[in-house]
C-alpha cells in the first residue's frame, strides 16, 4: 500500500469570518478496494485524536481505480493547525 497526503485550506472560510479549516488527506493505494477501505477503517479506529481534530471517512477516492489499483482516503480536519500537526 502507498500513502500520500496533501494539505488543504479554505480561503472561502476566511472571507466570511469563520476560522480556516486545515485538512490532510491520507490516500491509500491497494490491489483491491476492500483492502484499501479496511486499512483506513483500522487506522481510524486506532487513531488517538487530539481535541478539535475530526476524521471523515474512509471513502473511495474521486478516481477510485487508477493504473489497476484502488484508492481510498481518510480526511483529517481541524481549525487549529497545531492540533493537526500534533496528530500527524
Amino acid at each position: 500500500m502507498t500513502a500520500l497526503r496533501a494539505p488543504r485550506s479554505s480561503s472561502a472560510s476566511r472571507r466570511v469570518g469563520r476560522p480556516t479549516a486545515v485538512s490532510l488527506r491520507y490516500v491509500i493505494s491497494a490491489k483491491s478496494a476492500t483492502a484499501a477501505l479496511a486499512f483506513l477503517t483500522d487506522a481510524r479506529q486506532l487513531a488517538r485524536l487530539p481535541p478539535r481534530v475530526r476524521l471523515f471517512g474512509p471513502v473511495p477516492a474521486a478516481m477510485a481505480k487508477r493504473a489497476g489499483r484502488y484508492h481510498a482516503q481518510l480526511l483529517i480536519e481541524s481549525a487549529d493547525r497545531s492540533a493537526l500537526h500534533r496528530f500527524s
